[in-house]
């Protein structure tokens, strides 16, 4: 397992500023993520459809796991997406996933404004990951995605890579994972400069000893200082724009409530005046011992999911 890491910080190495194509693979599956923030990578797994963002944490799931899930943001787009895993041993786990977002009906205008046509589009990524268990509280894992997209008469088909690890121990918890990586088989438009949207992010959580709460502190896009633009922006606001705060509330319980905030979308949609909490996120779950439901209302959208636990 040490070219794992060899092959992890390589990757890290690697990424660079490019025109990204194939966003959609940063939009989070889970519910527990989608209240969250958006991106966790150290809550231990709750779902099949939590290893969007790291990989190494599906080792601690049940045996038997089958998640479905479905989002509707505004516009008219709509996300779906299923996700298994299994794990027979306290060493090995294993998980396939896929999502799919469509976009409805679009008019087509030309560079005069005038109308042509309607046309839809939309995206899928579909895959698998594998984890394991290194030491007593160290984990790694990758997963790989085959990703398509379509914009009318557009369409790219390409392959993604995620690397992370993850440590556990005494209700601490700390996760780095670089999720993206990957080549385009067939791009938009020939000879355009288009690359996978690469992108790395470490977190910590940590569950207090006498009270019912886990808090998260997740950094994300280590691998570039600008976020939102090369814009006359302070260092202060640079800085907290790569972070996503949250909580979680009886975690372990039958029922749970989640609440994050994501400091870069706040600075977006503050200025847009499109949602009344802009940032925020939150979201409840009901744990039962072979099912489990979820909501979430983030960023515009609302996320339903449910899960089956054999």
């Amino acid at each position: 397992m040490k070219y794992l890491f060899v092959a992890f910080f390589c990757f890290m190495g690697l990424v660079a500023h490019c025109q990204n194509v194939c966003e959609f693979f940063k939009i989070p599956m889970a519910q527990l993520y989608a209240s969250l923030g958006g991106i966790n990578v150290s809550s231990l797994c709750n779902s099949p459809l939590d290893v969007d963002f790291n990989p190494a944490i599906i080792v601690e799931s049940p045996k038997y796991d089958v998640s479905a899930s479905y989002t509707c943001f505004r516009g008219h787009i709509n996300m779906c997406s299923a996700g298994y895993c299994r794990c027979e041993n306290p060493l090995w786990g294993y998980a396939f996933t896929i999502k799919n977002i469509g976009y409805g009906q679009m008019d087509g205008y030309n560079q005069d404004g005038e109308f042509e046509k309607k046309f839809s589009a939309q995206d899928l990524a579909m895959g698998g990951c594998v984890s394991r268990k290194l030491f007593d509280n160290l984990y790694s894992g990758v997963s790989v995605n085959l990703i398509y997209s379509k914009n009318d008469d557009l369409s790219a088909i390409g392959l993604a890579f995620s690397a992370g690890l993850l440590y556990y121990k005494g209700g601490f918890s700390a996760g780095v994972s670089c999720y993206g990586m990957g080549v385009l088989f067939k791009k938009y438009i020939s000879g355009n400069d288009e690359k996978l949207p690469v992108t790395v992010q470490i977190g910590v959580s940590k569950e207090l000893e006498h009270a019912p709460m886990r808090f998260s502190l997740t950094y994300v896009d280590i691998q570039k200082w600008y976020v939102a633009g090369d814009g006359d922006v302070g260092f202060g606001e640079l800085l907290v724009d790569h972070l996503i705060v949250s909580t979680e509330l009886f975690h372990d319980k039958p029922f749970s409530l989640q609440f994050g905030f994501n400091f870069l979308r706040h600075n977006e949609l503050k200025l847009s005046g499109a949602s009344a909490f802009p940032g925020g996120a939150m979201g409840f779950s009901v744990n039962l011992k072979k099912f489990s439901l979820g909501y979430s209302h983030y960023f515009m959208a609302n996320g339903v999911e449910l899960r089956f636990k054999i």
